[in-house]
Order: structure tokens, then C-alpha cells, then sequence
């Protein structure tokens, strides 16, 4: 947060003990690359300016916070951030620092507790590289030359105060109350034990512990040194300890304890509270970089999760009242922290929007609680309008995300009307729209795919679609968060997203319904994976080919391989994949070209993508997918162009035994209901070869995510070299066929495709080219 004009009476900075000029304009002059324009002036015709330069670990010896003094040249607003590498590999991330608007001066603060950190760190007495990262906004369209001038870096050491900054003179300020009045008023919904919101799951499936390790200090696989010391919280990885300072675990505890009244689990909440508040002080004149404890998105989640705890636990005998006033403290700095500061655009923002719009509903005892409430709402309002698209998708292309930015969104609207507020009503029309759409990827189980960044390839949505329905009066939305015991069944059984360029083709709504999502659109504009075309089915309440999800975000191979096109029922030709991360702005947001026939006997959806290749310009491919009867799917894939090329198609199973018969092209996944799904190859005169590799660790293939954890799970790959153009078709059948699969080319450009049912007639479907519906 940035420091606020108060005496030291009633806010506590941290002490300077000293300060040190590291390098000045002309030490980057000499020793920065690539070298500057002029003296400590450095440029970029459009994109990111990087600069580098190697240093002696010794010169940031006791140093615990850097500035940067800085003069952005350019008129566009620009961001800068720092990267310090050690010898040994470990790397420290700032994140983004306060911006720098156009034409203007600015000295930065990287204190070293808003840094977050890869690998294994030795402190920055080991640091051997510093970097420089200057940008501008991460999703802006707008291009043009970034120029800066790099006046000095110059380091501090500090006397860091114990937490919380503001004192109890400044909380009683701070408070529109009489006097020595701190009874805290009763929340207003949603933080209160009867909301369904309560049992909304954390946004991160890993296996959290079941409240009894938790009373014990065990939280996400990490033991905190008892008692609860938070400082003494050492290894997990970097995704792990920012979820465990993000406090789901709260939650997790309150609904254990709103069933039971539990005490100790009200002892143990009031001992981890108070210890983390006193461990962490907000950082001064920081945004929070990419620290566990303090970057925006942690502060705004870790906000929420204590307006719960204030709204079920603040009244109970065994929360104290030394407590109550910490919090109290710590809540100003949080909402304080968001109103100054704004993350990554995309889901961070509508959170901490959310977050900060909800600290000012629900805390009104404070003197600045309307204008938290008034700035929250308007920039969630802002955010809701830029981030979700026409068709009601989240433009991240995420169900998880999705769900979390909509969750977010309904907490308002819920605590909005009952402050006896209203909101436009375009806000709850996008909240329909945005929950209609993550209802319809829901799989018969009522389970949902892991497209994108989604964790688990079998998350659950139910609790916030039952909760959406009851608040937006929506009985298809109850029905799938009931999971069929309430409401009412969607009456649409095939859907479209054009935007997203999503489809969503079943048999039903019922558990052994048969349900297909194909994936045709733009791969999102951030959290995207190399999934151009992908599909994930279920059969007979079973998941067949799945999205495989992801386990982690920590850079590395596993990471790599699950964003991956190998790791997808997907497309590649010669080696290569389209690189979603490698797109601008505008294509991952970009319209697809999907659409959706539906006829008396069957249903299609068909998109199309362009694939780079080894040869000139790249290749077009229109995949469409034909769910014949509500009984069982033709894929064709039809490839233009010209010459000869490797075809990579790859089909990504559930953890789960297969039977592979190369010789007939086939692959057979026994069920666990007594039901057999086939997928029968029908490459015409292309000559295919079949490998299938399963738990593999070096380089990673075969594997699937659950829960943060790597499963093995079988990825089929069909190989094919031949001249373009070429057409593949493929079977897709919930159950063993009673003979053999053909097909034929017929003279006016069409495919027959014909085989022996499960109950032996004879089966048969023609194709009319360009294979689109």
C-alpha cells in the first residue's frame, strides 16, 4: 500500500537504517545489455524492454529493498518489473511495480518481501543477474516505441516493524464510532453461517487436509512450526505457498465448525490469525510484486476469506477480543492495499474488485467504508463489462476461472441488496449469462473439463451453480447443482458459444447421458493451452477422453507438457503446435468461425484452425464433429493445402487401462459400468502408426491432473505422412462394435461410413464435403 500521510503514532513504517548507491546512469551505460542509446537511455521499437546486467552478489549484502529511479520517455503508460537470478538458478520476481505513466519521473520500491521466489534461494548476497522489465499494460492493443532513462538504483536497509502498521490509536480514528465502541455489527449476507456460499470449494483442488490435520498445523502437505509460527514456514512450492497465504483454509474450518461448534477449531482460527497478522506487515509503497503473502490477488482472497470469519466467528466465547481489534487493523490495511493498488488484468481484477467492493459493504463501522464499496463496485462493474464476452464466456476461456470471477461477482450482488443497494441490471444479466454458459459444460456426472488452466480434469461447480440458481431464480441451474435432486433440467441439449467457440453436444442430462465438448475458438488471453480443436466425452456416466488439466504453474517440464498440444485430444502437423502464449492480444480473444447444424438424425459442430507446418505459410484444418442419433460421434478432419507433411492426431484417455489393436487401427477402453467405448481410425488410403505412452517422466507424457497431483494417464497418438489434401475420420462408439468398420470414397467428393452395430445391423452415414454442418 502506499504510505499514508499519519503520524507514527497512529501508523508504523519501517525504520531506514541506512541507504546505498548501487549504480548510477553511467554504470548502465557501461555495463547493461543490450547497451543504451544514450546515457542511461534505453529503447524498444514495440514490444518489452529487457535489461541485463551482471553484478557482484556482495553489493546487495544487507540490503532489503531496492529503488529505482526512473523516467519513462514515452506517452504511453509502462510497468516495470525486476527479476534477481542467483548463481544456483534460483530467481526472485518482483511482479509488476507501480506504473509509470507517460512523460513522466518515478522512483520504484522493490522492498525484498515482495518478491516471490523459484528454486531454491541463497538471499540476494548470492545474486549474479538483475534484470529490468519494462512493458506496457499486459493486455493493451496498442504498440508503440517504449523509451526510458535510468537515472540510479540505490538500496535500503530496514528495520521491519511487526504487524499490523496501523496502530490502535490509528484503528480508533480509522472507525466512525464513539469512542471506545468496537462491537463489531453483524455481517450482512453473504458472510454468515446460513449462505450456501460457505460451501463454494477454494479455487485451487489440491488436497487440503480435513480440519483435524488442520487443528494440527498441517495445511496443503506443509507443517507450520508449532506454534503456528508462520515465519518459520519453510519448502512447498511457489503455487502452494500462495494458496496457503491466501487462507482458504479458513473457510474450510468455519463450515466444520457452522455443523459442529466445534471450540477448539474457534481457538486454533484466533491463534492463526493473530500470528500471521503479526508476522506480515503490509509492504510500504508496493503493489505486494509477486510475494505469497502480499501480491494483490493474495491480499484480496485472504480479505474475503476473514470477512467470513468475521461474520461466523467474531461473536464466539473463545475469539478474543486482542483478536478481534488485530483484524480489525489488518482489515483497514487490506482494503487500504486494494484501493491503491491493481493487479494483472483478467480474473485478478474482478476478484480484487470483489474483494474490496465487499470490504466496504460489510465493514461500515470505518470512515472510508463507502468509498471502498463505491471504488470496488465501479471497477467490478468496469471489469465484468471489458472481460466476459457477448456469448457469457470468461475471455480467459477457464471454466475454473469462470467460476471464480462469476462467484466473485454474485458476493456483491448478494451483499449489495442486502445493504438495501442496487446494481445495473446489465451486471446480473452478465452474471446469467456467464453462469449459463459454465452450466453447460457440465458433464453428466456433473462434473466439468479442465480447459485451460482449470487444475483437475474433474473439478466441481455444482455448489456455485446451486447457489447461482437460487439467488437468479434459474431451476436448470439448481438442477446441476443439486445434481439432479432440484430444479429442473436444462431444456437445450446441443449449445454453441460462437464467441468462445465452444460446443456442447449430449444425449441428456441424466448420469449415463452421452455428453461431448468441442473446442474451436481462440485459446483464451491468458491460463491457455495449445488445445486448438480438442474434445472431451463422456459415456454412460464415465469420462472417456479427457482435458488433461494442469498440476502446477511453477515454470518447468510438467508445466510445459500439460499446455501442450501432446497432452491434448488435438492436432500438430510436423512437429509443431500453435503457441498460444506466442499470439497477440487480439487473437486470443479473437471470434471463432465454430457453428452448429442440427438435423432430424444428427447434430454437428464443425471450426477451423490454421497449424503451422515445416513448410511454407501454415496449414487450414476443419475439424467437425457429428453426434449421429444421440447414439455415437464422427470426427473428420479435413486438411488443405499442398505437399507432403507428418499429420499428428492425439487422442488424451482417463487414467485407465487400454486395448490398442494396431493392426485395425482401433482402441478399446473397457468401463467400470460394463459398457466398452471404441475409437475406430478410418484413414482411407493414408497409411497410420499408433504409439501410446503412459506415465512417462523425462521428457513428461501421459499424465493427467488431479487435485494437484500427476496421474498416469494414456496419450494415443496416430501418425500419418502424406500429400495434402487429406481427410481422416474417426469412430467414436459408447460401446464394441459387432463387426468391422469401412469406408468409402465416393465419386462426388462425399464418405460413406458404414459398421456392424452392438446389436449387429448394419450401421451407415454419409459425409458431404467440406465435412461442415
Amino acid at each position: 500500500m502506499r504510505t499514508p500521510p499519519l503520524p507514527e503514532t497512529d501508523f508504523r513504517p519501517d525504520r531506514i537504517l541506512f541507504t546505498r548507491d548501487i549504480f548510477s546512469c553511467n554504470d548502465f551505460t557501461t555495463r547493461a545489455s543490450p547497451g543504451p542509446g544514450g546515457k542511461g537511455r534505453f529503447s524498444s521499437p514495440e514490444g518489452p524492454l529487457v535489461i541485463t546486467f551482471d553484478i557482484d552478489g556482495g553489493i546487495l549484502e544487507g540490503i532489503d529493498c531496492l529503488k529505482l529511479a526512473v523516467t519513462n520517455r514515452g506517452a504511453r503508460e509502462i510497468r516495470a518489473g525486476m527479476r534477481i537470478e542467483e548463481a544456483g538458478g534460483a530467481v526472485h520476481l518482483s511482479g509488476d511495480s507501480e506504473p509509470v505513466a507517460g512523460e513522466s519521473t518515478a522512483e520504484l520500491l522493490f522492498p525484498r518481501e515482495s518478491f516471490g521466489i523459484l528454486g531454491t534461494p541463497g538471499g540476494w548476497q548470492g545474486a549474479s543477474r538483475l534484470r529490468l522489465i519494462f512493458a506496457g499494460e499486459k493486455h493493451s492493443l496498442e504498440k508503440s516505441p517504449l523509451e526510458v532513462i535510468i537515472a540510479s538504483l540505490s538500496g535500503m536497509a530496514r528495520e521491519q516493524r511487526q504487524g499490523p502498521r496501523l496502530t490502535s490509536a490509528g484503528l480508533r480514528k480509522s472507525l466512525a464510532l464513539k469512542r471506545g465502541n468496537l462491537s463489531f455489527p453483524a455481517l450482512p449476507p453473504p458472510f454468515c453461517p446460513g449462505d450456501a456460499g460457505l460451501g463454494v470449494p477454494p479455487p485451487l483442488p489440491c488436497p487440503l487436509e480435513e480440519h483435524r490435520r488442520l487443528l494440527k498445523g498441517t495445511f496443503m502437505g506443509l507443517k507450520l512450526p508449532g506454534p503456528w509460527e508462520w515465519k518459520k514456514l519453510r519448502g512447498g512450492e511457489y503455487e502452494v505457498l500462495h494458496f496457503l497465504h491466501r487462507h482458504h483454509f479458513v473457510k474450510s474450518l468455519l463450515e466444520v465448525f457452522a455443523k459442529t461448534e466445534n471450540d477448539s477449531i474457534i481457538v486454533v482460527l484466533d491463534r492463526l490469525l493473530r500470528r500471521w497478522i503479526n508476522a506480515y506487515p503490509v509492504p510500504l509503497d508496493s503493489n505486494g510484486g509477486a510475494s505469497p503473502q502480499w501480491e494483490t490477488l493474495s491480499a484480496a482472497w485472504r480479505l474475503k476469506e476473514w470477512l467470513w470469519a468475521a461474520g461466523i466467528a467474531w461473536s464466539h466465547r473463545s475469539f478474543r477480543e486482542s483478536t478481534k481489534k488485530l483484524m480489525l487493523r489488518s482489515f483497514w490495511e487490506h482494503c487500504r492495499h486494494l484501493a491503491d493498488h491493481r493487479g494483472h488484468p483478467g480474473n485478478w481484477r474482478i476478484v480484487e474488485a470483489s474483494a474490496l467492493a465487499l470490504g466496504g459493504l460489510a465493514l461500515p463501522l470505518f470512515r472510508e467504508a463507502e468509498s471502498w464499496a463505491a471504488t470496488g463496485t465501479d471497477w467490478l462493474l468496469e471489469e465484468m463489462e471489458r472481460q466476459f464476452l457477448d456469448d457469457g464466456a470468461h475471455y480467459e476461456l477457464s471454466p475454473l476461472y469462470q467460476a471464480i470471477c462469476l462467484d466473485s461477482a454474485l458476493e456483491v450482488l448478494i451483499s449489495t441488496g442486502a445493504r438495501g443497494k442496487t446494481l445495473p441490471r446489465r451486471f446480473s444479466e452478465t452474471l446469467e449469462k456467464g453462469y449459463d454458459y459454465l452450466a453447460s459444460m457440465a458433464r453428466p456426472d456433473f462434473t466439468w473439463p479442465s480447459l485451460n488452466d482449470s487444475w483437475g480434469y474433474e473439478y466441481d461447480f455444482c455448489p456455485s451453480l446451486e447457489r447461482a440458481g437460487k439467488i437468479l431464480g434459474r431451476r436448470d441451474f439448481l438442477f446441476i447443482g443439486s445434481r439432479g435432486h432440484a430444479g429442473e433440467p436444462p431444456q437445450v441439449k446441443n449449445r454453441l458459444f460462437p464467441t468462445a467457440g465452444l460446443a456442447s453436444l449430449r444425449s441428456g442430462h441424466d448420469g449415463g447421458s452421452l455428453h461431448l465438448i468441442f473446442r474451436s475458438g481462440p485459446p483464451g488471453v491468458s491460463h491457455s493451452h495449445n488445445d486448438v480443436l480438442s474434445l472431451d466425452l463422456s459415456a454412460h456416466g464415465e469420462r472417456i477422453l479427457i482435458d488433461p488439466g494442469i498440476s502446477r504453474y511453477t515454470p518447468g517440464p510438467m508445466t510445459d507438457y500439460y499446455r501442450s498440444a501432446l497432452s491434448h485430444t488435438s492436432l500438430s502437423i510436423d512437429g509443431l503446435e500453435r503457441q498460444a502464449s506466442r499470439m497477440c492480444f487480439n487473437e486470443r480473444k479473437g471470434r471463432s468461425d465454430a457453428r452448429l447444424c442440427q438435423a432430424p438424425l444428427y447434430a454437428a459442430a464443425s471450426g477451423t484452425a490454421l497449424l503451422p507446418s515445416s513448410g511454407a505459410g501454415e496449414v487450414l484444418v476443419r475439424r467437425t464433429v457429428i453426434f449421429v442419433r444421440e447414439a455415437y460421434w464422427i470426427i473428420a478432419d479435413q486438411y488443405s493445402g499442398t505437399g507432403l507433411h507428418e499429420i499428428v492426431t492425439g487422442w488424451k484417455w482417463r487414467p485407465g487401462p487400454l486395448v490398442i489393436d494396431r493392426e485395425k487401427l482401433s482402441v478399446k477402453a473397457p468401463g467400470i459400468a460394463g459398457h466398452t467405448f471404441t475409437l475406430i481410425a478410418l484413414p482411407g488410403a493414408i497409411k497410420l502408426s499408433m504409439d501410446c505412452e503412459e506415465g512417462v517422466a523425462s521428457p513428461p507424457r501421459g499424465w493427467a491432473a488431479l487435485r494437484g497431483t500427476d496421474r498416469p494417464a494414456p496419450s494415443l497418438r496416430f501418425r500419418a505422412l502424406a500429400s495434402l489434401p487429406v481427410s481422416l475420420l474417426w469412430l467414436l462408439l459408447p460401446f464394441e462394435p459387432s463387426g468391422e468398420a469401412c469406408r468409402e470414397d465416393m465419386a462426388d467428393g462425399s464418405l460413406k461410413i458404414s459398421f456392424a452395430a452392438e446389436t449387429g445391423s448394419r450401421e451407415e452415414f454419409i459425409t458431404y464435403p467440406p465435412f461442415s454442418p
